[in-house]
């Protein structure tokens, strides 16, 4: 499954809408500019790979992991994160309005210049 994404990519396809990838492995890939508007990639391990400027639009992420990587302008409005690990992922520039993030820990995230809009969290305080 992720040995054709990638290559679909390296031959110039970047339309990955609606595609389900649950569970797939695509740490390190890069996946720049690439459209997953409503596609389930939930528990996709997307770490350390490069999703810059990706259309994530109503993406399904709950459990993905995105640690360290590269989502600088991308999407997610209506997405749901909730439950990603983004822990060091450059979030710069990037559109998270009308997004759900339960429970995302953001602490280590670069958050330089997003644009929130109407964000949803669910905020835990720790006695």
């Amino acid at each position: 499954m992720n040995e054709d994404i990638v290559k679909r990519y390296q031959e110039g396809e970047r339309d990955f809408s609606y595609t389900s990838l649950v569970g797939a492995n695509l740490a390190g890939v890069d996946l720049s500019e690439a459209n997953f508007s409503g596609a389930d990639l939930r528990l996709v391990n997307f770490s350390g790979a490069n999703l810059a400027g990706a259309n994530l639009t109503g993406a399904q992420l709950q459990g993905a992991n995105l640690n360290r990587a590269v989502v600088a302008g991308a999407s997610f409005v209506g997405a749901d994160m909730s439950g990603c690990y983004v822990r060091g992922t450059d979030l710069s520039k990037s559109y998270i309005g009308n997004t759900k993030m339960t429970g995302v820990d953001l602490s280590a995230a670069c958050l330089e210049g997003v644009d929130v809009g109407d964000i949803i969290l669910m905020v835990e305080y720790k006695k």
